[in-house]
């Protein structure tokens, strides 16, 4: 093995050994030796320029990639926190382009390329960035205005790739002539060296002996540097001080290489997450946005908190009409999201409570519901909102604190905005139907209800060989009432007769109002018989539990028919029915 002094020698002590020993000979040598390092060291120069001109080339088509990805993420979400990136590329821009400017100087062979660049940047910059960013969300994003903007980019990738090369064949010249300069040094070194006899001769030996293997392992680690593999370079204590340095510092070179290349790809990693997350939420919204049904609409954003790593359950909290009271609404873990078992929630109680009453994210918070199986140690809470009014919740739960990154939080805030309007609109639209389907009054279904379940209930009965009954019920002289006492003691009374019907019926028995004084019972699995029984009943309570203003007992009078017995259709079941009450009308009235 060769040994090591434990000193290594410097390469200016070694010239200078052989300097005193080749006496003028080395004079000369020393001479052409300053000749060639001058001229590398202009070469040098050179090429370092262009190399700094490459770098504030990449700089600034990194910062144009930032503000051309942050203005498509806005344009396509509407979102204002993805015009971050494109501020920040603006500045990354500046920057890059004045020090490209500054490399590039008054060089012809770049000149040309950098003004091209400059005036393909500035187009796609002025005449379409910025008005994408003046104009409102959406506003801008038709294809015609994305397409023009895409056209001015691919101009712009143009002139920058066109500016890359000649900088590149810049670089490859500045290297080509180093390279010839020290070749003819190295020539001129040969020629002096052999005059310079024997003693120079074994000088020589010496020097190469320290310095090609550094050199080449100079090289080698350069190469691997160059093709992606950034290995700690190997034999960091060979060859002279100076060169031991280069290959320390390479080393640091190439650990830092190897750092930045794990950061990006972490990025990239996460960006590609984040992407498809976001994707799946524009799906989600997609969805949702076309449909009125509160459960569907409900199911579907539950799917995606879970799908999107927020929690491993999910529930849905929604505010009741006088906003103080959350209710269970959807539980990912019930049977077909059922919420049993959850009870009301105060505002300000909980973490949902506080993110409804507050209007912000709250947690991951230790969280428990007591009573329900396989309750979760934490929770996140996430108020859904339209405007200023809160729609609802969103608690995403799991049995260990979920971290969730700034990503994360804003995936989950969009995802709730989404799901806000969707549940809303599906609320509003249940709430219309079903005013539309009860009375005002009275608070009881009436004639459009009506017509979709005894239809049901016939069809029903005739498949089964089963029974339905319907009775037709009259207050008797009710005229009277509102010409004596005014309508607004005439709908008091059929108030009062509405909550005796629904007091005495059963449960599976319907009151609907059918129009005026006139109340319609709708009787499923009961005979003509049985629905007279159970008229009776009716009859003989109104007559005991609601009083007239003048402190008199109204009646009423009722027709009763059953299905299949006395109609074979639900209209020709009504029919029979007020045709039996017709009947008792005329037998006098209060009876059935």
């Amino acid at each position: 093995m060769r040994e090591r002094t434990t000193t290594p020698i410097r390469l200016d002590q070694a010239v200078s050994g052989i300097l005193l020993r080749l006496g003028g000979l080395a004079v000369i040598a020393v001479i052409v030796l300053v000749v060639v390092n001058v001229g590398r060291g202009v070469l040098s120069q050179s090429a370092n320029r262009y190399v700094a001109a490459s770098q504030a080339l990449a700089e600034a088509h990194a910062g144009m990639l930032d503000e051309e990805t942050g203005l498509r993420g806005f344009l396509d979400t509407g979102v204002p926190s993805f015009l971050q990136p494109y501020r920040a590329g603006q500045q990354e821009l500046e920057q890059g382009t004045a020090a490209l400017q500054q490399a590039v100087g008054g060089d012809p062979a770049l000149l040309d390329g950098f003004v091209a660049l400059r005036l393909a940047a500035s187009a796609w910059l002025s005449g379409w960035a910025a008005t994408a960013v003046a104009q409102a969300p959406h506003a801008g994003s038709t294809p015609a205005f994305l397409g023009s903007g895409k056209v001015l980019f691919d101009s712009y990738r143009a002139a920058e790739a066109t500016l890359n090369s000649s900088i590149d064949a810049a670089i490859g010249r500045a290297q080509k002539s180093a390279n010839a300069v020290a070749f003819g040094g190295l020539v001129v070194e040969v020629g002096v060296g052999l005059a310079g006899g024997l003693l120079w001769w074994r000088e020589r030996r010496a020097l190469r002996r320290a310095l090609v293997g550094p050199v080449a392992n100079i090289l080698t680690t350069l190469e691997d540097i160059a093709g992606g593999n950034y290995r700690e370079p190997d034999g960091t204590d060979d060859g002279p001080a100076e060169l031991q340095e280069v290959m320390r510092r390479l080393s640091g070179v190439a650990a830092t290489l190897h750092a930045a290349r794990a950061g990006m790809q972490h990025r990239e990693l996460e960006a590609a997450e984040h992407a498809t997350r976001l994707r799946s939420i524009v799906d989600m919204g997609r969805e949702i946005a076309g449909s009125l049904n509160l459960g569907y609409v409900l199911e579907a954003v539950s799917r995606s908190v879970v799908a999107n790593g927020c929690g491993s359950r999910c529930i849905i909290w929604l505010t009741d009409e006088d906003q103080d009271t959350l209710t269970a609404a959807y539980d990912s873990a019930g049977l077909q999201g059922r919420a049993a078992g959850l009870t009301a929630v105060a505002m300000a109680d909980q973490a949902m409570g506080k993110a409804a009453r507050f209007g912000r994210i709250v947690g991951p918070e230790p969280v428990s519901h007591p009573g329900v199986a396989d309750p979760w140690s934490h929770a996140i809470a996430v108020p859904m909102s339209v405007g200023s009014r809160i729609v609802g919740v969103i608690e995403a739960g799991a049995d260990h604190a979920v971290e969730l990154s700034n990503l994360d939080m804003e995936l989950i805030d969009t995802l709730s905005s989404q799901a806000a309007t969707a549940i809303e609109a599906a609320r509003l639209y249940e709430r219309a139907e079903e005013l539309g389907r009860t009375d005002a009054l009275t608070l009881l279904p009436n004639r459009r209800d009506l017509d979709t379940t005894i239809a049901a209930e016939v069809a029903r009965a005739a498949r089964y060989g089963r029974s339905v009954a319907v009775a037709m019920l009259d207050l008797d002289h009710f005229k009277a009432v509102n010409d004596s006492f005014g309508h607004a003691r005439g709908d008091d009374v059929l108030q009062q007769v509405a909550a005796v019907l629904r007091s005495v019926v059963r449960e599976v028995d319907t009151i609907y109002r059918y129009g005026g004084e006139e109340f319609l019972v709708l009787m499923p699995e009961t005979n003509c018989d049985s629905g007279v029984e159970l008229c009776d009943r009716l009859r003989e309570a109104v007559r005991a539990r609601v009083t007239l203003p003048n402190g008199h007992r109204p009646t009423i009078s009722g027709g009763v028919a059953a299905f299949p017995a006395q109609a074979d259709s639900p209209e020709g079941l009504i029919a029979a029915a007020d045709e039996a009450l017709y009947r008792a009308k005329s037998a006098g009235r209060d009876c059935v």
